[in-house]
């Protein structure tokens, strides 16, 4: 067995172990179109904002900047495109839209996400097997 064949076993393993169940809605603007799937949620916080005092490490503010893979064969077997401006439901009020790609290879879709506002991410629903 080569070495990328191992690797992309352990990917499939990790994918498996950390995946979150969603709701995907490829129409942003049908909320009653979602299918259930699962993904991998990445949320990093960048450092933002003004400074407080003169000490850099005194930054204010946190930028949520989530990350959200998929893995290409888990999206075509439900038929389903990963667009700019899809929707992304994680849990009630944790809503996210397609902003951007990031560099993917053979196996994995990955996502920069922006998320929605508490009145917009009513709209959609949340997954049922949290």
């Amino acid at each position: 067995m080569s070495f990328r064949e191992i690797k992309r076993q352990a990917r499939r393993v990790v994918q498996d172990i950390m995946r979150h169940p969603i709701v995907f809605f490829q129409n942003p603007n049908d909320a009653t179109t979602g299918v259930d799937c699962y993904a991998r949620i990445h949320r990093d916080n960048l450092k933002t904002g003004g400074v407080k005092g003169l000490a850099v490490a005194s930054i204010l503010a946190l930028e949520e900047t989530p990350k959200i893979i998929f893995y290409k064969s888990d999206m075509l077997d439900l038929d389903l495109n990963v667009i700019k401006g899809a929707v992304i439901s994680v849990l009630e009020n944790e809503v996210y839209v397609v902003d951007g790609f990031l560099p993917s290879d053979d196996e994995m879709i990955i996502v920069e996400a922006i998320r929605l506002p508490r009145e917009r991410a009513q709209l959609y629903r949340a997954p049922d097997h949290v």
